[in-house]
């Protein structure tokens, strides 16, 4: 056997344009090198290398497999969020003839090269994957959109479970891929960039209640004449009980609103407390919501908590994670410029607040960076490089490291290089 027909594993990943058979020839032929452009600077934002790539075309998409020792963090995570942003971007300048939307399948298998491109199970459970309905159906629902990623449980339990790539294991959804025609029935996980629970398809419909039992209308009997009887005697009405106070002895007093103190001559007072129920905490309930990453309640309750703030640090703190929140757990440059903007005036309240406040600083300078420049947008102050300064050239202390962990953890942007330097001076947590 040649050494180019040696039977080895693989990491392969198949890619589909959606509604492609919809398009003209002309738009065909548009999308197919859009996409192309797209992959290829998808891949070198994450560091990957094209030229080494075993690549297969098919008409309305592509299957890869990678070469042996390619970091698969980077592929499920870099690489599908880089493709991800450009396909936003596509769109947003682009009318709907023209909207690139894919479907993304990977899975690590075997294949030797054949007459027809390649021979084993890797690239036929690729297809399948880019078949499954519940990708097609996420895409259908959620219509902002641009990709939906589904993994095998090989790469699920290898890579993603690993903690290593961008993805996490609450990214995904499970679901079950089915074709019975092929007999072919496997569990995979599913990833919707940006959907309020990543990947997260919506309750079963209840099915729909049978309608109420038809009761015939009553039948109206024949009305009856009563005989005729002798009135009956008229009994007095009775009368209402005149109004009592309290039994003799008996003392009440209060004001209605804190308590009722009832007294007694034969022993001690009693006294009954009437309490009003406890009012929510905005800080309690938008720093929960913070940490389960329900931004919209988080936002809410932070800004309420920052205006009742006591002191300059507190508001400070509120109002630093307030910006987070603003940003939805995404990265600045898929925003549009209000969120952007709503966000820097909270980060500017912080800053008057709190001039060296470190996660302010930081989370700007990403701000500034990620979106002005990445964009190509003009932007006023000092650039992002500078508002740092000496705070990255070093590991960063505890509470500077907390602060710089909640910016990694709340807007992840894994090639921007402020962004990356940060989490690279984050202080590992101490045990205990």
């Amino acid at each position: 056997m040649h050494d180019e027909e040696i039977l080895a594993e693989h990491f392969v990943f198949g890619v589909d344009i959606e509604n492609y058979s919809g398009r003209s020839t002309r738009h065909q032929g548009l999308l197919q090198e859009r996409l192309r452009s797209i992959i290829e600077a998808a891949a070198d934002e994450a560091g990957l290398d094209p030229a080494s790539w075993k690549v297969q075309g098919e008409g309305d998409g592509q299957y890869v497999a990678l070469p042996a020792g390619a970091d698969l963090t980077r592929v499920v995570g870099t690489f599908v969020r880089a493709i991800d942003d450009r396909l936003r971007l596509h769109n947003e300048d682009h009318s709907a003839s023209l909207e690139l939307r894919v479907r993304i399948a990977m899975h690590c298998d075997v294949f030797v090269p054949a007459a027809f491109g390649t021979a084993g199970p890797a690239f036929v459970e690729v297809a399948r994957l880019l078949a499954a309905g519940p990708a097609r159906q996420a895409l259908k629902r959620d219509r902002d959109a641009a990709l939906v990623l589904l993994v095998s449980r090989e790469v699920f339990r290898k890579v993603v479970r690993s903690d290593l790539a961008a993805l996490r294991e609450r990214d995904f959804t499970e679901i079950q891929v089915s074709h019975p025609e092929k007999g072919y029935d496997r569990t995979a996980h599913m990833h919707l960039p940006h959907s309020r629970r990543a990947g997260d398809a919506p309750p079963p419909e209840a099915p729909p209640r049978p309608p109420p039992p038809q009761t015939p209308p009553p039948q109206t009997p024949a009305p009856q004449v009563p005989a005729p009887q002798a009135p009956a005697p008229q009994a007095p009405a009775p009368q209402a009980p005149a109004p009592q106070g309290p039994p003799p002895g008996i003392s009440f007093s209060g004001d209605g609103n804190r308590g009722i103190v009832l007294g007694n001559t034969a022993g001690r007072d009693m006294n009954i407390k009437i309490e009003e129920a406890p009012k929510a905490d905005p800080r309690a309930e938008g720093m929960r919501a913070f940490r389960h990453h329900d931004y919209d309640e988080a936002a809410e309750q932070l800004r309420r908590a920052a205006a009742q703030a006591t002191t300059p640090q507190d508001a400070a703190g509120l109002r630093f994670r307030l910006a987070l929140a603003l940003l939805r757990g995404q990265r600045p440059r898929l925003h549009r410029r209000p969120t952007i903007q709503r966000a820097e005036r909270e980060l500017g309240k912080v800053l008057a607040l709190d001039p060296e406040h470190a996660g302010a600083l930081l989370l700007w300078a990403i701000v500034k960076q990620d979106y002005y420049e990445m964009n190509g947008f003009d932007y006023t102050g000092p650039p992002p490089e500078r508002m740092v300064g000496a705070l990255v050239q070093a590991p960063l202390d505890r509470g500077r490291s907390e602060l710089a962990a909640e910016i990694v953890e709340h807007v992840p942007a894994w090639d921007n290089p402020i962004w990356s330097t940060v989490r690279m001076r984050i202080r590992p947590a101490e045990d205990g």
